[in-house]
């Protein structure tokens, strides 16, 4: 990955273990992911996440804090991870994404990294790790940061894995 931080990247999300995949996929930078506060209640889970600098977020609600906290990851120079379908999916890829990204994204003014993770990690399975380009924002964020602009946002990140797919390699 050539690009300087900040910036943001997103990831599709199959297994609890898709954070340290695109860790090791972006060597150059820490990654401070968002994870879903419920992670939090096993201590074991959570000294790890607290290790790894995770901001936890209340899915279900308009997290203010979690959104101050990763509004500070890329003010302060940092990349912030994010999972935009909040959940791991195995129906569809990107299709069901959370709004919250959009708003993150289009506030942050950062490149926006699409990683595409194909395959899932297991002894003698193969896994892919594809680094799109950056995702276009700035036509987006002339609109201005609304519903609108962050719905349209959602769509290119639908859009820009849908054609990641298709570089695929069969497995």
């Amino acid at each position: 990955l050539n690009i300087e931080a900040p910036y943001i990247v997103i990831g599709n999300h199959l297994s609890l273990m898709d954070s340290v995949v695109i860790g090791v996929a972006i060597r150059k930078h820490q990654i401070r992911f968002i994870g879903k506060k419920e992670l939090w209640k096993n201590k074991l889970v959570a000294a790890i996440f607290y290790n790894m600098n995770m901001i936890p977020v209340d899915r279900h609600n308009s997290d203010m804090e979690a959104m101050r906290a990763c509004m500070r990851v890329t003010r302060e120079g940092g990349v912030l991870g994010i999972f935009p379908e909040g959940t791991r999916h195995h129906k569809g890829l990107m299709e069901e994404l959370e709004s919250g990204v959009g708003l993150i994204a289009l506030r942050s003014r950062v490149p926006v990294m699409p990683v595409y993770i194909s395959g899932k990690l297991g002894l003698f399975r193969p896994l892919h790790v594809y680094i799109g380009d950056p995702i276009p924002t700035e036509d987006l964020r002339e609109q201005g940061v609304n519903k609108e602009s962050c719905e349209l946002f959602l769509k290119r990140i639908t859009q820009t894995y849908a054609e990641l797919a298709k570089a695929r390699p069969m497995a």
